[in-house]
Formats: structure tokens, sequence, C-alpha cells
């Protein structure tokens, strides 16, 4: 569009010299290249790490890392797992020449909120800043969620269940309730992470009035058919 060609013109006159002539070196000056080493050194990094952004279950929060050797001979690696500034875990590992390997600590035992955590190897080389990497975990309890359906319905929460515990592990916990149970309830961002309507043949009005609320302050509502 225009404005945007107008803007883009705009960008090139604040970032780009006037000619590319004016980018070029004067005679009096020259480029010298200077290496800054004559062979390429052993250098052991943390080349990548896995692991959860929230945890539920410490048990069963795994940290997979992934341990690298660029110019190097075979060797054993120590891994630490380090947790508030405290190592946790110690693996060992084996890591071919010039390879990679893998290694996984079986759990992250971390307080509730954020934690700041690193996995780390011993240090083999004089490039030590590649020998951690950092990263941080918020532990919290399993949200809620409100499940309503029919009297007559006693087979849908179960389903449902199995495949939400199937497919997000421990971070949510179901409350099922029938629909003629909840005239009085009020659901609230801090009570339930969503509201499931499973094939409900009518809705208490001001059950309804309440989900509007929910739904006009962030809250999420998955209507079953």
């Amino acid at each position: 569009t225009p404005i945007g060609l107008h803007l883009f013109s705009d960008m090139q006159k604040s970032s780009m010299p006037a000619s590319f002539g004016d980018i070029s070196r004067p005679p009096n000056v020259s480029l010298v290249l200077h290496p800054v080493a004559k062979d390429a050194p052993a250098n052991w990094v943390v080349e990548t790490v896995s692991a959860p952004g929230q945890v539920w279950d410490t048990k069963k929060a795994r940290v997979e890392a992934v341990i690298a050797g660029y110019h190097t001979s075979a060797a054993k690696r120590s891994v630490s797992l380090v947790v508030a500034g405290k190592t946790v875990a110690t693996r060992a590992v084996d890591v071919p020449a010039g390879g990679r390997a893998t290694v996984q600590f079986d759990s992250l035992d971390v307080p509730y909120g954020f934690t700041r955590c690193e996995v780390r190897i011993d240090s083999a080389d004089s490039l030590a800043d590649d020998d951690v990497a950092r990263f941080a975990v918020e532990r919290t309890d399993p949200r809620r969620v409100l499940f309503v359906h029919e009297p007559t319905d006693t087979r849908s929460e179960l389903y449902f269940r199995s495949a939400l515990v199937s497919a997000a592990e421990a971070a949510f916990t179901v409350e099922s309730v029938q629909v003629s149970q909840v005239s009085t309830l009020q659901p609230t961002q801090t009570q339930y992470a969503f509201v499931v309507l499973s094939d409900l043949l009518s809705t208490p009005a001001a059950f309804e009035q309440s989900l509007v609320r929910y739904v006009r302050d962030g809250g999420g509502v998955l209507v079953a058919a």
C-alpha cells in the first residue's frame, strides 16, 4: 500500500546512507583480517535442554539434555541438574568423538512458584560459558475443570476425564456435577480453568448469567453436543 511504501522509505532514509558509495572505504584505509585461533579448540557444550515450563507432579517431570563435543575425542562427561543454586542430581554420560549424547533426569523437585534451574557439565575446556544451560520452571497445583452433565448421562464424564488426563497428564482435576445442581454455582477463573457443558438439554437462568460473566472475565466454556 502507499502507506506501507512510505513507511519503508522512511526506514531506509533513517538507517541507510544516501548512496552505496558512502559505504566504501577511503583509499588510505585497508582491511586486515586477524585469525582468532590457528586451530579450532576442543569445546564441550550443553547444546539443548528439554524441560517442562510448568510442573504439577514433580515425580513425573523429566529434564533431558543433549551434550555435544566439537573437535573433541571420546570422553565421559559429568552432567548435573541444579535447582535454585543447589545440585540435586548428577549423571555420567559417554560422548563419542565430535558427537552428541543424551542424558535424562527422571524427576524435577521444585518448590511452588517460579524456580531457576540449570543443566551444567564439568568444565573440560577454556570456553566455560556454554558449559551451562539455564531455564525456569513454575510449579502449581492442578487446575480444576467444572464438568456439567445431565442426570442420566453417566459415561461422558469418564470419557472426558480419561482423554484429558492422557493429553495433559496431571494438569487438571475434573469436578463433575449434574445440571440440576448448578443453580447456585458462580464459576470464576480462580476456581476453574474452564467449564464443560456436556450435551445439556437446558441450563438454569442464574447459571447462564454466571457463565456469561465468567467468559467476559476471560474464562473458557466448552459446549459438547
